[in-house]
């Protein structure tokens, strides 16, 4: 799965990383932030499936992601 993403990294001229705010999709997502790096290719992040219950837990997640790329 991951030579699949890895391929459409190369070829893409911005990845978006869709996730949850949550540790796991964080967590999730370094692969692909190491691959873009490799690629030298720019990326952002999209918090999704965002509900009120989990605004500390997107906030957490936008610092953490920001040291990284746009969120």
């Amino acid at each position: 799965m991951l030579d699949r993403i890895q391929a459409a990294i190369y070829l893409a001229d911005l990845v978006v990383v869709p996730l949850r705010p949550s540790g796991l999709d964080v967590e999730a997502c370094r692969d692909v932030i190491a691959i873009c790096r490799d690629a030298d290719k720019p990326l952002v992040f999209l918090i999704n499936q965002m509900q009120q219950s989990y605004a500390r837990l997107a906030i957490g997640a936008r610092k953490y992601l920001e040291g990284e790329a746009p969120v």
